[in-house]
């Protein structure tokens, strides 16, 4: 998901490159007065407007729920799965640069606007860091790493029978005929195998009348003047129209995402927020976490999950300890199974995924890396990340709050970090 708004200052514009010196600390000069005062001063407000700009950003990744409607995620704290700390020093790992130079995992992570980072490596945390005013109980936006979640709630329905692969969303969501969702089956929604009149390409977003404007007027989070167009999420899905059958293209559309959350709420008679609070307890969730609303009241499914880096982290923990032969939580080894194995590659590469994931595919709302330790990941926005390696017995949550929202060249950099952590821990289990 991009999003183009308007800049609290000069220092918010887009640039792919690595900040210098003078201006990250003329950036954190601004992001440090961010909604100080009663009331704050107008540059240094962050509102419904400008909450996905940066500098704005770096405050309101860990703020959502002040500047938008949003529901709880409960938790049953009787089940809350203990973290021992076992600190390895994954924080001088070598690393390289942008620019070709030396530099530290540590060092990368600052220069890349990391908020958070959790390491497991068998269930136990190795490594820990929090900055921008971040600590263990901050509940920082996961973008579209909810999407994933979305995937594995939708598999625990699968399992009760509630929901079937096979079927179409018409058959759960009548109101969906004749859209672009409408003759999509679960599994194509999952797959993100609906190809739909839709860009998130930045220039597109000039245009008022673009699809994604829709999209973003209809969350209430953009609305240009005079707007008559779609109030709500499901009056907008309604009118989504395909360019290809279902199954032809691989296209990632956050509305794709919108429309399964409409049919798991709708085959399950339950929120989504009530479903992931039965996930997130199973996965011995410390603390709450809570979910965006649209206007009607829908959760956004696609990129709506604020949770802590830690709780996530025992999320991802759960496909780990499926392949050891201990599932929980409804993630079976046929699933995990499942995610590694079955995405289309070929089809991945055509839709431009590849940008993003050399080499990957996309399996039940995951990205697939395909490489020999079967890793896959959460990635939303902004660069927020919820990594798993089975083979080095690990996972990683990486919370940001960057300058560029859609930054291929940053996501690469850290998926390496990734690797070099993995690779790391891999060595000490030898």
């Amino acid at each position: 998901m991009i999003v183009i708004a308007q800049c609290l200052s000069p220092v918010g514009r887009r640039n792919r490159g690595l900040m210098d010196n003078r201006k990250e600390r003329e950036v954190k000069d601004v992001a440090q007065n961010l909604m100080k005062g009663f009331p704050p001063p107008s540059e240094c407000q962050v509102t419904k407007a400008n909450w996905l700009s940066f500098p704005a950003i770096r405050w309101s990744s860990s703020h959502v729920r002040e500047l938008l409607p949003t529901r709880q995620v409960s938790v049953d704290r009787s089940k809350t799965r203990i973290l021992s700390a076992s600190p390895l020093p994954i924080g001088g790992i070598p690393m390289t640069d942008r620019d070709g130079s030396g530099c530290s995992v540590e060092q990368l992570l600052d220069r890349t606007f990391t908020d958070a980072i959790v390491v497991l490596h068998k269930s136990k945390i190795v490594y820990e860091k929090y900055s921008n005013g971040n600590d263990s109980h901050t509940q920082h936006w996961t973008a579209s790493a909810t999407k994933s979640l979305l995937g594995m709630v939708v598999a625990r329905l699968v399992e009760t029978g509630e929901l079937d692969y096979d079927a179409r969303a018409e058959d759960y969501v009548p109101e969906l005929r004749g859209s672009a969702f409408g003759p999509a089956t679960i599994r194509h929604l999952m797959d993100m195998r609906v190809a739909l009149d839709w860009s998130e390409e930045p220039e597109v977003f000039a245009d008022p009348n673009s699809p994604v404007r829709k999209w973003m007027a209809a969350l209430e989070w953009d609305v240009p003047p005079k707007y008559r167009g779609p109030i709500n999420t499901y009056e907008f899905l309604v009118q989504t129209r395909a360019v290809a059958p279902p199954g032809e293209r691989w296209q990632y559309a956050s509305p794709t995402s919108d429309a399964l959350g409409w049919v798991v709420e709708r085959s399950a008679n339950r929120s989504f927020t009530s479903l992931l609070s039965d996930l997130w307890s199973e996965a011995g969730a410390e603390e709450s976490a809570y979910c965006i609303l649209d206007p009607a009241g829908k959760a956004f499914t696609t990129g709506g999950v604020c949770a802590t880096a830690r709780d996530l982290a025992r999320v991802g923990q759960l496909f780990v300890d499926s392949l050891s032969g201990q599932p929980r939580g409804g993630v079976t080894q046929a699933f995990v199974k499942d995610i590694q194995l079955n995405g289309d590659r070929a089809a991945f590469a055509a839709g431009d995924g590849t940008k993003y994931l050399e080499c990957g595919s996309f399996r039940s709302l995951w990205w697939v890396y395909n490489d020999e330790d079967g890793a896959f990941r959460a990635h939303g926005f902004n660069g927020q990340f919820c990594y798993v390696n089975p083979a080095a017995e690990c996972v990683i949550v990486r919370y940001a709050s960057r300058e560029s929202g859609d930054d291929p060249h940053d996501d690469r950099l850290v998926s390496e970090i990734f690797q070099s952590i993995s690779s790391f821990l891999k060595s000490k289990s030898l």
